[in-house]
Order: structure tokens, then sequence, then C-alpha cells
């Protein structure tokens, strides 16, 4: 039994009473309209019916439980237990079909037992559909494809399809037409739903409704106690009957249904459903977080690694490097000219400075930069180089001859090339008419090597280097009968092949230095830097050594810095989250509608925020697995900005 007792309540504190009612009853299975003019206080009635606002004075019983007394918590639970409400707005979700949105009930009110009331709702869910007139076309529209009318019935469906003990309808029959209302009223007072119901309450404006209830209360605010009519028992049962026989007529449109329709079933959406699809609907926003939070996280960490695995290389390369000799250039050029063999150094020696040195005493190797090969450093030398080096040719042997070339064996693999294959030059400027044209080169050693400078690189003899840097050619013509590609024959005898300088002025990018201890290393470049002011000598280990030093220094300063933009980029993260958050207070607010308790709908957002955690950690995983792998973890990005 429902009792208000002494009930009165207003929004002000010095307000005037909005509602002032001594007394009213409603039995089990009886049913109750609420009208007036508007603003008189019928939804805020079913406000506090429904234990959503607490009245100012006064009591409100509900089978022994008194609502009124109620702590927030507790309300909630009751409401969960208890209530169907439709509102007066539409509250529906977007992200769900139309049949998801009228289960929406079942799946997410997971802590009652509701299985009983769910095939009850099963059951009766073809029949409400069809008796307010609404179809599987209907059904299978976008919500903002539907009209209010079609809202507000479906609304009324949702309702209904609870089977709650305590049903309360704000104006049901708004935006009806007619024939819908006339629809309404029977399948509200129908057997098989008023069945499921122990009370059902009704605010409205529609008497021809309000007449089918056992009492009616007519509220008027304007006088200081409420209004309040009760129909006589004759009359209730007379109208009770009338909705009951033409419930039963409703009924044979059942038969009316067709079979598609008839196999129609409320598909239940569970909790960490309902939280994907609002994941899956924003997921613009959220994958926009998540590569903000990645990057914000990883980037420092990959920086980090790649400079670590750069420097390791740097040492690696340094420690087998001596003495660089060149014509003067800066330190930082000629350092990686060296280690890397790239790019030609800005200034060069002549052949006649180097021969000039070797009769000083220094033992070095001449290396001459050429355009490269298959985007890999192509090097002349001579055979010094490959001792010092302690090249161990597993096919093949040095080249000596003009057009001959070798390489490691790792480089043999990865471009697929075997011996008496041939490879050509790609001169970075071949496009101009004073520019070196490609020339091909027949290999003819395969080697292995421990130094890394020498493992991606092609080495070939200094004249073959001088050639295809345009220095020499030759003069043969091309007939039909030969490769008409640009190559450089080993059998060319000296009156076809001729050098376009001065032998003494051939250019030769470097000298490496070979067979010097640390001692010999500082005497040596001491004696030289003395007698020789044009040349540059480098210790690329010392160099590096006090580069890594400064750039060390360097880090150590920046590091808080890199530290602070990471947490302030995940700091914006969070606020972002936050101001989502507070952003779907009308999202939360329909599921409160729903009957669910607060804890409940927080449950539902952090659901969705765990898929979106979930998908970071995945990109984050995915991320490391990445940089983690030899061909992400090349530092040849980092060397092209330095």
């Amino acid at each position: 039994m429902i009792k208000i007792i002494d009930l009165k309540h207003r929004w002000e504190k010095d307000g005037d009473w909005l509602l002032d009612i001594p007394y009213l009853e409603l039995s089990p299975k009886e049913s109750l309209a609420l009208v007036g003019i508007s603003g008189c206080g019928k939804s805020t009635l079913l406000a506090l019916l429904a234990a959503w606002i607490v009245p100012t004075q006064g009591e409100i019983w509900f089978n022994d439980v008194a609502i009124h007394s109620l702590s927030s918590k507790q309300r909630a639970a009751w409401r969960l237990k208890n209530l169907a409400w439709q509102g007066k707005h539409h509250h529906f979700f977007e992200a769900l079909s139309v049949p998801k949105n009228l289960a929406i009930y079942y799946g997410l009110a997971s802590e009652l037992d509701l299985s009983k009331r769910l095939l009850s709702a099963q059951k009766n869910y073809p029949l409400l559909i069809k008796r307010l007139a609404l179809n599987t076309q209907q059904l299978a529209q976008g919500l903002p494809d539907l009209s209010l009318g079609e809202l507000q019935r479906l609304q009324v469906i949702r309702t209904c399809l609870h089977n709650a003990p305590l049903t309360l309808l704000d104006e049901p029959s708004s935006h009806l037409d007619q024939s819908n209302r006339k629809n309404l009223t029977l399948t509200l007072f129908s057997e098989d739903i008023r069945g499921h119901q122990d009370y059902l309450i009704i605010a409205t404006h529609d008497l021809n409704l309000a007449q089918y209830c056992d009492q009616i209360v007519y509220l008027d605010h304007t006088t200081q106690d409420s209004s309040m009519v009760t129909q006589s028992t004759d009359q209730a049962q007379c109208l009770s009957k009338s909705a009951d026989q033409q419930g039963h007529e409703a009924q044979k449109d059942v038969h009316l249904i067709n079979e598609w329709d008839a196999q129609i079933s409320l598909p239940v959406i569970s909790q960490t459903g309902f939280a994907w699809l609002q994941f899956t609907l924003q997921k613009k926003l959220y994958a926009t977080l998540m590569i903000a939070a990645v990057l914000a996280i990883l980037l420092p960490y990959f920086v980090s690694q790649q400079i670590q695995t750069f420097q390791l290389d740097l040492n690696k390369r340094a420690q087998h490097t001596p003495l660089v000799i060149s014509a003067l250039n800066s330190e930082y050029d000629l350092f990686f000219s060296t280690i890397y063999f790239k790019d030609t150094p800005q200034n060069e020696l002549k052949i006649s400075q180097a021969e000039m040195l070797f009769a000083q005493g220094v033992k070095a190797s001449p290396i001459v930069v050429a355009p490269q090969v298959k985007n890999s450093p192509l090097l002349g030398t001579d055979r010094s180089y490959y001792h010092f080096r302690q090249f161990e040719f597993v096919q093949g042997r040095a080249p000596h001859k003009l057009g001959e070339v070798c390489l490691s064996q790792d480089q043999a693999q990865a471009m697929k090339l075997k011996l008496g294959m041939s490879v050509h030059t790609s001169p970075s400027d071949v496009f101009q008419l004073n520019a070196p044209y490609p020339i091909d080169l027949r290999i003819v050693g395969i080697f292995k090597t421990k130094h890394p400078s020498d493992q991606g690189a092609y080495f070939t003899t200094l004249e073959s280097a001088w050639a295809a840097r345009g220095y020499a050619h030759s003069h043969r013509k091309v007939s039909g009968s030969l490769n008409d590609s640009l190559v450089i024959d080993q059998q060319l005898n000296l009156g076809e092949f001729h050098l376009h300088d001065d032998p003494d002025h051939l250019p030769v990018s470097m000298l490496i230095t070979h067979g010097l201890s640390d001692r010999e290393k500082s005497l040596t470049k001491a004696r030289l830097r003395n007698k020789y002011r044009h040349l540059s000598i480098l210790d690329p280990q010392v160099f590096l050594r006090r580069t890594l030093d400064f750039t060390g220094e360097v880090r150590t300063l920046l590091k808080p810095l890199f530290n602070f933009a990471s947490g302030l980029s995940l700091a914006l993260i969070l606020l972002m989250l936050s101001l989502h958050y507070q952003s779907q207070h009308k999202l939360r607010l329909q599921l409160l509608m729903l009957g669910l308790k607060p804890h409940q709908v927080l449950k539902l957002s952090l659901l969705e925020y765990m898929f979106f955690i979930v998908f970071c950690l995945l990109i984050l995983v995915l991320g490391l697995v990445l940089i983690r792998t030899p061909q992400w973890a090349s530092h040849t990005w980092i060397q092209a900005i330095l």
C-alpha cells in the first residue's frame, strides 16, 4: 500500500507550498491519475513518490517502507528494485539501437535477479509494439529519425517492460494523436500489462486517460490544500471492466503479427557492452587521447634508447679507427665522414700531399669517397687497408683492377649479391652535364670483417673511385656487339683510359693511420700539427669522448625539462578525461532515470575508461616491441638529423 501523510513541499525555504496533501492512500493493483493545470505540482509529486527528491515535510510510505526517511544510497537501491519511471523527456541512448534501448534496464541492473521479469518482458514486447502501432521498420531506424510521437510510445514501452511494482508515467499521451492515445490507454490498462504492476500512477492532462484510473487527484497549488477527487468504486470498476474488455479485443491483434514480427526479441546488453558502445561512439576523441598518452610515455623512452644505441655504435666505430688525417675541415664533419663514409669531407687532400706524408714515415691507408652504390658508401683504397682492417675474404679476392669491387658477407646477403654480379654507382648530381656518369662495377670478392664501419660499404681501387667521381674515363666507342652500359673495361690499355687532371692533384678524402699506440698517436699529432698547419688531424676516440661529455651535461640539464613536459602532457590528458566525464552529465542522468544506483553509473563510466586504458597499454606494448625490433631500432634517423 502507498500512503501519503501530511505531505508538504516547496522549492525555496521561505517560498509558498507547491504541494499540501493531508492524506492519500493507494491499495495494491489500483491506479491513480494526477490532473491539474501546468505547474500545479504533478511532476513534483511523481518525483517525491520516485524518491528522486525528499519532501519538505510529511511522510511517504511504500509497502511499510518509509521512503521519506531513506538515505540517498537506500533510495537508489529502492528505485532499482521497485520503480519504473517515464519522465517528460526522452532518455534514450544514441549509441544503442531502439530494441537495445528498450531492454537496457535488464542488462544494466545486473545486481538484481530479474529473470522472471525479463521473461515476461520478452513475452509482452511484440504485443506492446503491435498495440502501440509500431513496426519493425521503425525499430530499425536510428533515434534521430523518429518523430516525437514515436519516441513517446517507445518511452511508454520501455517503462512497461520493466514490470516493476510501482510504475510512474509523466504525461504519457503527450505528442500523440487521438488514435494513438486510445491505443495507449487500452495498452496501459490491459490485463497482461497491469498484471505485473502493483501500482500505476499517471500525471496527465488527458482526462479520457485519467478516467480509466481507480482514483483521480486534482492538484491546485493556488489553494491552501490540494483538492483530491476520488472516483466511486462502481465507476472505477466499470471503467476497469471496459478497459479489460477492450484489452481482450486488442489481444486479438496478436494474430495479425506476421512471422517476422513474432520472432523479434529484446536484445539485452550487458554493462560491459554498454560501456564498449559508449567508447566506440567517441572513438575519435579516445584515439587522439590514446596517441597523445602513448607518445607522452613512449617518445622520451624511444629517443633515449635511440641515443644510447647511437652512442654505443659511435663508440664501437671510433675504437676501431685510429688517427685520421685530412685537409683542413671541422672535426665534427671529419668525424662522421670517417666512421660512416657517407659524405665526402668539404676539403680533401691531394695525392701529392698524401705521398709527402708517406715519405715522412706516416703509415696510413688512403681513402677516396666515391658516389654511393645502392645507398651504401663506395670507397677507393689500396691493399694496406685490407691488411690493417683484417679483411678475411671468404670468396674471391681483393679488387686490384679497374671496375672491380668487393663487399662484406653481411652486405652481400642483405642485397642478395654474388661473385660476378655487377653493381653501379649513383651520383647525386647525375643530371648535370658536367657530372660523372654512373659506372658498373663487377664483384670480385666477399669478405668478413669485425669493423662496423666496413660492413656496410663497397671497396674498390683508387683508380676506379676516381673514375666514378669523373676524374677519368675511356674513349672506346660502344658498338652494338658490346654491353651498352657504361662499364670500365678491365682490359683497357693506357691509350683508351686516361685521367682528366694532373695525377698529383687527384683527391684523397682522408688518410686512416694504422699500427699506432696511444703514445705514437700523440707524438704523430704533435709532429704533424707543428709542421703542417693546413691539415686536420683527428683522434675519433678523443673527439667522441669530449663530445659525449658535453652532450651528457646538456642531457642532464634538459632531463628535468623533458620529464616535466611528459608529466604535463599526461596531466593535460587526465584533464581532458575529467572534462569529458563532466560533459557526460546528461548520460549519467539518463542512467539514473532508469533506476540505476549512482555507484552503478560510476561503474559504467569506469568501464568506459578501462577500455581507454587497455588500448593505451596495448599500443604502448606494440610501440615497445617495434622500438626493440632491429629494423626500427636503427639510429639512421638520428644520424640524418645530426
